[in-house]
């Protein structure tokens, strides 16, 4: 009996000891996982008074962004930042290589009453260093007056090749109707110093003197009209062994481009890179390019040229297969690239009256794997 109350003992003392560690370890989330067990409150238990004095963020169930638990959200990069409440936001997107993508959170404290500001309001993301075929990004709102005080949500990027997330350095801004039109860039700390909370926002009046710093104090009011959006953009990068990218511009022109707008007869030259990011250091034998033009883009015949690190100023390609059957540019070490150049001619084989894009694929292949790039030429026919 007493060896039994003995084991009783140590078995009581155990369960102490990992409930006081339960209580000291932080809780870690899933990813994936949703605040969905904090309150939820409808914009008319809103009105009706609910909260009283509390402050809460981010709870409605119903509010203009719809549920605000799901309050971070993400979009292909459309080349403007200011843009993105205008937008669909999607809370799982598959990613395309070297695509940027616009990352939202929206902050907006409940309380229906602008005194009962939200104090020291922070807001981080969490972006993985790692590379998978599926990576989540969380999003973190904090106040140490608000009720609770921490509010979380998370994105899922997928694809079916692995891939990394590169946060795009000074692209973190600030929305809201006190800071003005085109935003307030935020510190890259939101993604740099995400463990430790982030960066500071708030809501500064532009209009009560527009000659004052803005002072980021953390202090936002409730109501809808403080209402804030925070965005970064984040780049996919698919962790291949090998790079293949694109551009084009205007003949006689010195700057390249994703697309250029030309008119028939006028000729543009196609540039595409293969560059050996092998992960193993491998050399790549046999590399083989290809260009697929359009109707309405006619290749030049004789004007392919090869340029690396045997030919730094160029060699003529003799063979005309660079559209066709594709060429080989022979074997590169371990972060050695090339460039293929070569001129096409607008014609109008069959264009339609209005405008037309005349997309120009490229491909290159290592070992049996294709990876591909584009441009475009944006041609307007009157008549």
């Amino acid at each position: 009996m007493r060896r039994i109350a003995k084991i009783n003992i140590f078995l009581a003392i155990i369960a102490v000891i990992l409930a006081i560690v339960a209580l000291i370890l932080p809780f870690r989330k899933s990813p994936a996982e949703k605040s969905s067990t904090r309150p939820s409150y409808t914009l008319a238990e809103i009105n009706e008074g609910v909260l009283k004095d509390t402050v809460v963020l981010n709870s409605i169930s119903d509010g203009e962004i719809g549920n605000e638990k799901d309050f971070a959200g993400v979009r292909k990069y459309n080349g403007s930042n200011t843009e993105g409440v205008q937008n669909e936001w999607e809370n799982e997107i598959e990613v395309e290589d070297g695509q940027e993508y616009i990352i939202r959170a929206y902050i907006h404290n409940n309380n229906p009453h602008a005194e009962n500001a939200a104090e020291n309001v922070m807001v981080a993301f969490s972006i993985p260093t790692d590379s998978s075929n599926s990576i989540h990004v969380h999003s973190l709102i904090t106040s140490d007056n608000a009720n609770p005080s921490e509010y979380w949500d998370g994105l899922t990027f997928t694809s079916n090749s692995d891939f990394h997330l590169e946060y795009v350095y000074g692209s973190a801004l600030l929305e809201n109707n006190g800071v003005g039109a085109g935003g307030l860039q935020l510190s890259d700390e939101i993604v740099t110093k995400a463990s430790s909370g982030g960066v500071l926002i708030g809501y500064y009046d532009y209009r009560t003197n527009p000659e004052d710093p803005v002072i980021l104090d953390g202090v936002i009011p409730g109501c809808y009209q403080y209402a804030s959006y925070v965005t970064i953009r984040v780049k996919a990068v698919f962790d291949t062994d090998f790079r293949i990218s694109q551009h084009i511009r205007l003949k006689g022109d010195t700057e390249w481009h994703n697309y250029v707008e030309a008119e028939i007869g006028d000729e543009v030259e196609i540039q595409f890179q293969y560059q050996n990011i092998d992960r193993c250091d491998n050399t790549h034998e046999n590399v083989m390019v290809r260009s697929v033009l359009p109707e309405d883009l006619e290749y030049v015949p004789g004007s392919t040229i090869l340029y690396n690190a045997a030919w730094p100023d160029g060699v003529a390609i003799d063979q005309d297969d660079v559209t066709t059957t594709g060429i080989n540019i022979g074997s590169y070490e371990i972060g050695a690239n090339a460039y293929i150049r070569f001129t096409a001619k607008v014609t109008d084989t069959n264009l339609k009256v209005g405008s037309s894009t005349l997309v120009n694929w490229t491909r290159g292949t290592v070992n049996g794997i294709v990876l591909q790039d584009y441009a475009s030429v944006i041609v307007n026919k009157t008549e």
